[in-house]
């Protein structure tokens, strides 16, 4: 009930990359579990994709990859 934003960029782990987070990434599952968690009654969750180092398509495969409504995201 109490996380009200999630934020997701993929990482090489060394530094803060900012890239899209595409089919494969463990953080797909992890986004998946929180989604179906409910939110305090009249909140809603904020995704946040940092990705401002990945190209237009990446961007776009992140999305269609998180399989989330279009009223959860928020970029």
């Amino acid at each position: 009930e109490r996380l009200f934003q999630v934020h997701l960029s993929e990482n090489s782990g060394f530094k803060d990359e900012h890239r899209a987070v595409l089919i494969g990434n463990w953080q797909l599952e992890a986004l998946s579990r929180i989604h179906q968690q409910s939110c305090a009654r009249g909140v809603s969750r904020t995704y946040c994709l940092e990705a401002r180092n990945s190209s237009e398509e990446d961007i776009r495969a992140s999305l269609e990859c998180w399989k989330i409504e279009e009223g959860h995201r928020q970029i």
